[in-house]
């Protein structure tokens, strides 16, 4: 299927929407801060990045920043349960393939299924654009 790098600070969502993409055929690498992708990711190909737009420490839109300083160039889906309208813009603006808001138990299943459909889309990207 593709691999999922999943970075957000929020153990909870790591582990429900990590278990939801492995129920879908993904490998799935997940990080609990930008800090900790960026020191610790190893690049596989085709991947998506699946980032939290806001954490402690380095945000979001920064290690995407962070990411084109490296040319590492990966799509990116940004989720959130809690940004701004221009912060969405600027993710985009930025270079995200897609957003979508944060997934959680308590989200209705055809939520869950939104975000899912997000990270398909984007791991066809992801296909086309390393083959």
């Amino acid at each position: 299927m593709g691999h999922v790098y999943l970075v957000d600070d929020d153990h909870e969502i790591r582990l429900h929407l990590g278990n939801m993409l492995r129920q879908l055929g993904y490998r799935v690498s997940i990080f609990h801060s930008a800090v900790e992708f960026l020191n610790t990711a190893i690049k596989t190909s085709p991947s998506t990045l699946v980032l939290d737009m806001r954490m402690p420490g380095m945000s979001g839109l920064e290690l995407l920043n962070a990411l084109a300083e490296l040319n590492w160039e990966i799509p990116v889906i940004y989720m959130s349960g809690e940004s701004h309208t221009q912060e969405i813009i600027d993710a985009m603006k930025g270079g995200a393939v897609d957003f979508f808001w944060m997934p959680s138990a308590a989200l209705p299943k055809s939520d869950s299924q939104k975000s899912m459909n997000c990270i398909n889309r984007s791991a066809a990207k992801s296909s086309i654009f390393f083959h």
